[in-house]
């Protein structure tokens, strides 16, 4: 009898330290998980974060194309009040 009841509580303790066990697996694959949609996440906001700097230069530069034509088309304006005399071109 103290031996059924000796058997009795090792196998009881085997089956909470197996479900223990299954409880910290399934914490971890959790946390594993958790942590891959943390690591998605950022790399989507990094990509989010590339394509507006992207945007911005691209932006920056057909502003800047667009000053530049503004400021050929002034100096050419210039030219046209304010011609070369006696050899000297005005710029």
């Amino acid at each position: 009898m103290l031996v059924d009841a000796n058997t009795t509580l090792l196998q009881e303790k085997l089956k909470m330290d197996v479900n223990r066990e299954v409880a910290n697996l399934e914490a971890l694959e959790r946390r594993e998980a958790e942590f891959q949609q943390l690591e998605e996440r950022e790399r989507e906001r990094a990509r989010e974060a590339q394509l507006k700097l992207q945007e911005l230069a691209a932006q920056e530069l057909k502003e800047r194309v667009h000053l530049e034509r503004e400021l050929v088309k002034q100096q050419q304006q210039n030219l046209l009040l304010f011609p070369a005399k006696d050899g000297y071109q005005v710029a």
